[in-house]
């Protein structure tokens, strides 16, 4: 399920644990090092070149009260950011046409959340549900704990968003209060340690744990495409590097100065996968290899790869005892969702909403779109015979 910063704190504090529910699920891509050119820099976003837009224009009267553009376009912003980011950490780095779809793409999920987000302030007001600063303050740290990464990490990641801890602490206070309401209502039921093994039982295939590595690479990019010189000299590069490595070199520092993969912001870090998820002269390599090896030259269609295999998990099945603390996690998220979505759509239904003529005009045209791209063309009548 998707509650509202679902995005914002996975890429923040990359969350680990068994997943239960996939709906959420990231796939790692399948390669090593993604294409890139020079279009497709990552760099920090900005607004395509269009007409300036007035940060003060409203967009959405929600019970009277206006949401206005200036509003908006901090929360695609940090969105966005916190995508790139993570495609970026495995490997796609983004370009400023893609960026430009991804926020046409995002912006009626935002005014959505925001609507949303206005209309359930209302109701914890009005059924006098408070969440409390310390429980806000706890499930923070929480998250930052069970992410492994020091709260200076948080504050820096965050920083590169342009989100700050407030922001991320008001999500997290809403969540808390849709999680009040969801628990004061009559529909709520515990989830018992038999509803658990129940799930544990009837679904085997979530704590199967296939073979995993983790691994760490240098990629010296070349295009497929280019000359033979070109291609030489990228080797030449890659041997270069790769005798400094097996002389005792620093890895990590190595791969930071010199790869041409995102990862090397990492030190070449990829962290863990399994297979298929690397391409098959990348997967062969790394899943040969013993923790700790360095590899030769692995070359790809993305170039040259040094790799070093830093862990190696085998495939196993998971215990229902470990397991079960996130089973009933997962499963009173899932009926949380349930619940959450059938209290936002009652929440729109008797809510006063009145939308600009641009912003109106905009969602009619996409949704007619919409229409037209799910509608099959109907089949040619058969000639009578």
């Amino acid at each position: 399920m998707k509650f509202l910063v679902a995005l914002l704190l996975s890429a923040v504090l990359a969350m680990g644990g068994s997943v239960i529910a996939a709906e959420n699920k990231t796939e790692k891509p399948a390669d090593p090092a993604a294409k890139t050119d020079a279009k497709a820099e990552t760099k920090k976003d900005e607004a395509p070149a269009k007409a300036a837009v007035d940060p003060e224009k409203t967009i959405v009267k929600v019970n009277g009260k206006d949401i206005k553009e200036k509003t908006i376009a901090p929360e695609i912003n940090a969105r966005l950011e916190a995508q790139v980011q993570k495609m970026a950490s495995m490997g796609w780095p983004m370009n400023d046409e893609t960026r430009a779809m991804m926020r046409e793409q995002m912006r009626d999920g935002v005014v959505d959340m925001l609507i949303e987000k206005q209309l359930i302030g209302e109701t914890l007001k009005e059924k006098k549900i408070e969440v409390k600063d310390a429980d806000v303050d706890a499930r923070f740290d929480e998250m930052v704990k069970e992410s492994g990464k020091t709260a200076e990490e948080v504050d820096a990641e965050l920083a590169k968003m342009g989100v700050t801890k407030a922001n991320i602490k008001e999500q997290i206070r809403l969540q808390a209060g849709i999680e009040k309401l969801f628990e004061a209502d009559s529909s709520y039921k515990a989830i018992s340690d038999e509803d658990a093994k129940k799930f544990y039982d009837e679904n085997p295939k979530y704590f199967q744990q296939a073979e995993q590595v983790q691994a760490s690479h240098i990629l010296i990019k070349v295009d497929e495409k280019a000359d033979e010189a070109t291609k030489k000299a990228a080797k030449a590069k890659c041997e270069d590097l790769l005798k400094k490595v097996k002389a005792g070199g620093d890895f990590a520092a190595l791969a930071k100065e010199n790869s041409d993969c995102p990862s090397k912001e990492r030190g070449g870090d990829l962290g863990l996968f399994g297979k298929g998820q690397m391409v098959p002269q990348f997967e062969q390599a790394a899943f040969a290899m013993k923790v700790g090896d360095v590899s030769d030259i692995v070359e790809t269609q993305f170039g040259y790869h040094i790799i070093k295999l830093t862990d190696k998990k085998e495939a196993k099945t998971e215990g229902f005892a470990d397991a079960k603390a996130n089973i009933v996690k997962n499963l009173k998220n899932q009926n949380m969702g349930q619940f959450f979505n059938k209290l936002r759509q009652d929440l729109k239904d008797k809510a006063k909403l009145e939308w600009s003529a641009e912003e109106k005009a905009r969602r009619e045209a996409k949704e007619k779109e919409k229409q037209q791209q799910m509608e099959v063309p109907a089949m040619p009548a058969q000639p009578e015979k």
